[in-house]
């Protein structure tokens, strides 16, 4: 998944795609500050399979007699030299088969770069030690081996850097093999 603006490719992080497997959804969110008239335009949201090609369009319309940019000049004022963490695409829910790998995405952007922490369906911290059943990857998404039934419920992925935190769940539904 990815964003368009009036035909060319938005750079937002680390959006590579990952092998996908199983059943599930991603979320995209595309984030604009201090919005002024060069980025009024055609915003394309574009998903893809290699079997389907899925886009909706949506025309962002700026009127430079309103002055809401209020908080961009206090922030250009002060430096602005960092930006708030921000989750920008992650897995909603995800239907996996038990015994196998999953991968939940939670893929961020900020200044300087947010630090991802991951929590299970018990809330207890995952991934601390780095490898193991829960691996946090370099972009954030957890990587989980072997799972079972006892992985089934919400994971939360929390992203934090001094100009703020975001956080986003996702729902994993093991799910048995027919004999």
């Amino acid at each position: 998944m990815y964003w368009l603006k009036d035909g060319e490719r938005i750079k937002m992080g680390d959006d590579n795609g990952a092998e996908l497997r199983g059943l599930g959804t991603t979320k995209l969110r595309l984030y604009l500050d201090c919005v002024s008239s060069r980025d009024a335009g055609l915003y394309t949201c574009v998903a893809e399979t290699p079997y389907n090609h899925i886009k909706t369009n949506t025309h962002l319309i700026v009127d430079e007699n309103v002055n809401s940019l209020g908080g961009c000049e206090i922030r250009k004022r002060q430096g602005g030299a960092g930006a708030p963490a921000r989750i920008f695409m992650w897995t909603g829910q995800h239907i996996e088969v038990t015994g196998g790998k999953v991968l939940l995405m939670c893929r961020s952007t900020g200044l300087p770069k947010p630090a991802v922490t991951w929590y299970g369906p018990e809330n207890t911290e995952l991934g601390v030690d780095g490898h193991g059943k829960y691996e946090i990857q370099k972009n954030g998404d957890l990587l989980i081996s072997d799972i079972s039934w006892l992985d089934m419920g919400e994971f939360k992925c929390l992203v934090k850097n001094p100009y703020g935190s975001d956080e986003v769940t996702t729902f994993l539904y093991p799910a048995a093999m027919e004999a």
